[in-house]
């Protein structure tokens, strides 16, 4: 039997113009990646098809001259909404200070980015503008999929307020909910919803929970020691916003990667895999691999085969087989010890392997995202002005054997409905993955879900009924890959 194809690299852009610190893939298909830490304030869209770069200006928040910040979306939270633009939160107001000893502030803006017409616009409803309570510099921003009839889309998490404390930055302890057909677009919650002491921390790793008893609640992973889920519309007297799961891990894992592996048919496990980071101190950064399940009624973190090298800062891609693939990152503080070997989890084995080799080191600020073609786009990393390039990596499958082509898929459809797509040739499963919104090793968007084929009918192409997901909790949306045996 063939040994499996390592896949290759290929530098397809050796000038992105600006450094990838956020990289979303649009529902287009086109990739959007900003830096945006100082003027000018831009961003760029890549595209697949024929490697065009566009510019496109982030206009400055409306407000009196003497009393702005500038759109620095730098260190930002963003999330898709359900009609398929982009939500951005926060981020930094302040240009770029050499100064180690810095301390960063949070931005108040939320922009919005219209994937259609490919601009940037202040979010307002009505003519009335949306920004947060305060500021937020490395929130994470969680898309909802509108549980329990709630009409807030998506939830804002943690980040640097906007004003120092004694010199010093501070963490914005209170979540707000966002409905961007609303005033005043974004709502607080009640004091017993703030974050709890013991996990005030910077871009928490965050996951919709699809299934069971605590469906719709957020669940947070990494980096802190003790995971937690919110139950953001908890309406108790008083109020729990807040439940441990878990037992407490060993490790602190800064700049580690926390994925929401494939949600299979015929399955009601919801795994959560967190791998690498950096513990902190003397301890170094790890290469161990956690999971936990959260469909169990008390679930607890497994540990399961390492990866072959400690790293943090690295990203990790749900591929259209259902494997993870791991990349970049650095085995020790800084940016040294870089990692140029990708790494390949499969979840049903539990196996580790390793795939091709990058020919450009991706460290801290550094992106990687699934494209429509089943293609891995990748770029960013520090010193900034040295990373402004863009690789892509074609994974084994792309080499081994004919590829389906999705010849007829609605444009639309209802969950729990049925649909019909027609494709090429015989295929063993399709699936729905929800483009990615990454940065600072930390997707935002990134769910997989398998769908349930019914028999194939032969007829030019080779049509399938498709049983669409259940509910918005598992996929609110996503683009369709076509999976050969």
């Amino acid at each position: 039997m063939a040994e499996p194809h390592p896949g290759e690299w290929q530098v397809v852009e050796q000038n992105a113009q600006v450094n990838a610190t956020h990289a979303c893939l649009l529902r287009t298909g086109k990739v959007l990646y900003w830096r945006a830490w100082g003027p000018p304030y831009e961003s760029r869209l890549w595209n697949p098809a024929n490697g065009q770069i566009a510019t496109q200006v982030i206009p400055p928040w409306p407000a009196p001259k003497n009393n702005i910040d500038p759109p620095g979306l730098f260190c930002s939270g963003h999330c898709f909404l359900p009609d398929g633009r982009l939500l951005v939160a926060g981020g930094d107001p302040e240009p770029q200070d050499p100064n180690p000893l810095h301390q960063f502030k949070g931005l108040k803006w939320t922009y919005i980015f219209d994937p259609v017409a490919e601009t940037w616009s202040p979010a307002s409803w009505l003519g009335n503008l949306h920004p947060m309570a305060d500021g937020r510099w490395y929130p994470t921003v969680t898309a909802l999929g509108e549980p329990r009839n709630i009409p807030e889309k998506v939830a804002a998490m943690s980040g640097f307020r906007r004003q120092l404390s004694g010199g010093v930055s501070v963490v914005n302890k209170e979540p707000q909910r966002y409905n961007p057909n609303s005033i005043p677009g974004w709502f607080s919650l009640p004091v017993e919803a703030d974050m709890p002491p013991s996990f005030r921390d910077l871009y928490p790793g965050a996951h919709i929970i699809p299934y069971g008893s605590y469906a719709g609640e957020v669940f947070y992973s990494e980096p802190t020691l003790q995971a937690w889920r919110f139950k953001h519309w908890d309406t108790g007297n008083p109020p729990v916003f807040w439940n441990t799961v878990g037992a407490p891990r060993s490790a602190y894992r800064g700049g580690g990667c926390a994925v929401l592996l494939p949600l299979r048919v015929g399955s009601t496990a919801a795994k959560v895999l967190i791998l690498g980071g950096d513990r902190g101190g003397t301890l170094g950064v790890t290469n161990t691999v956690e999971i936990i399940d959260l469909s169990l009624a008390s679930p607890q973190w497994t540990t399961v085969e390492p990866l072959f090298c400690a790293k943090f800062h690295a990203n990790a891609v749900l591929l259209p087989d259902g494997k993870l693939l791991v990349v970049g990152g650095n085995q020790i503080g800084g940016f040294q010890c870089p990692l140029y070997t990708a790494e390949l989890f499969d979840s049903a084995t539990g196996k580790w392997t390793c795939v091709g080799g990058m020919s450009i080191d991706r460290n801290y600020h550094s992106t990687a995202l699934l494209l429509p073609d089943g293609r891995v786009w990748v770029s960013g990393g520090e010193p900034e002005a040295q990373r402004r390039s863009i690789e892509v990596f074609s994974p084994g499958y792309l080499f081994e054997g004919s590829r389906p082509t999705i010849q007829s898929v609605p444009s639309t459809i209802s969950y729990g409905s049925q649909f019909q797509i027609v494709v090429s040739e015989i295929i063993s499963s399709a699936v729905l993955i929800r483009p990615g919104s990454v940065t600072h090793a930390l997707d935002m968007e990134q769910r997989y879900v398998e769908l349930s084929l019914g028999n194939a009918v032969i007829n030019g192409g080779v049509s399938y009924p498709v049983q669409a997901p259940g509910g918005c909790q598992y996929c609110s949306l996503g683009l369709l890959h076509a999976v050969c045996g």
